[in-house]
């Protein structure tokens, strides 16, 4: 076994040994191994990707809903005078997720309607004026996701 010579060390750490082989993690028809139970074998991968992509949608759905709610609740409650800073916080933080997971998603008009939420929310001082646009920008977003 080789040894690492590292100056000014009192302990010799042995050196792994090389790689000579690289294990096959592909069958012979050029699919991974782990989806051939997921779907079946006879969809090209476009489709096999479009139909998990579909699906991953819908286990994230609920909570891309919920994150909407929360936007819509701030966009009232600051067009009612009643915003407070923990709600425009959480308003934030929904709008964050949102941008992040629909641009995983390829939906970058809900992602910038998200980002555009977010940043007005950021900024306290022009926030109050903004409720009409917010409103607007909130009920485009909802239209993206659906």
């Amino acid at each position: 076994m080789a040894y690492a010579n590292l100056a000014n060390a009192d302990v010799a750490i042995p050196l792994p040994k090389p790689v000579t082989t690289v294990p096959n993690l592909l069958e012979t028809s050029g699919t991974m191994n782990s989806n051939s139970d997921i779907l079946p074998a006879t969809m090209d991968a476009p489709q096999k990707f479009q139909e998990m992509l579909a699906a991953l949608w819908e286990q994230h759905r609920p909570a891309i809903e919920e994150r909407v709610n929360i936007l819509a609740q701030a966009c009232e409650a600051l067009c009612c005078g009643q915003l407070t800073p923990e709600n425009r916080e959480e308003a934030m933080s929904a709008a964050h997720k949102l941008a992040g997971v629909l641009g995983t998603f390829g939906r970058t008009e809900g992602t910038d309607l998200a980002r555009k939420i977010e940043n007005w929310l950021a900024d306290a001082e022009t926030l109050p004026t903004r409720c009409n646009e917010l409103m607007a920008a909130l009920l485009s977003l909802k239209r993206s996701i659906n």
